[in-house]
């Protein structure tokens, strides 16, 4: 991985949620070139799915490496070092607290294509997901571990 990559922030609602995790966060300013996409900023309104979500989180950024959390997740700067660190060493995924907390670069994009804004209310888009790196014999790393 490079030194530059984007975190992406979910939440829509809660300036509190975003000073949070951005505070949390902060440390890797020291060693990466961090660029904030937040939807808070971008795009506060509703989405259609939480495909149509990621899809335009990948859309707006402008590295090539991205970290994506949602507003559940607690994040520390030393799980997104180790996310960071999984990626470097080879996996093409790694979600540390599911889908709610999970990094990429946009070549696995390219790989095995954008998530399926078919899958409506929460249903199965991150299963599609999975499948699809298994069958392009790609590396995930999942947990629950954040």
């Amino acid at each position: 991985m490079r030194d530059e990559l984007t975190i992406c922030l979910h939440c829509g609602c809660s300036e509190d949620v975003v000073k949070n995790q951005m505070e949390a966060l902060s440390p890797l300013a020291q060693k990466y070139k961090v660029k904030w996409n937040n939807r808070i900023d971008r795009h506060p309104d509703v989405y259609e799915s939480y495909s149509e979500l990621i899809n335009h989180s990948i859309a707006t950024c402008d590295t090539e490496w991205m970290i994506l959390i949602n507003d559940r997740t607690k994040p520390t700067a030393s799980e997104a070092e180790k996310m960071i660190e999984l990626l470097s060493s080879g996996f093409a995924c790694v979600f540390l607290y599911n889908v709610g907390f999970m990094g990429f670069s946009k070549e696995l994009i390219r790989k095995i294509g954008w998530w399926d804004q078919r899958f409506l209310h929460g249903g199965w888009e991150d299963r599609d997901w999975v499948v699809r790196l298994k069958l392009a014999d790609l590396a995930l790393y999942e947990s629950q571990e954040s």
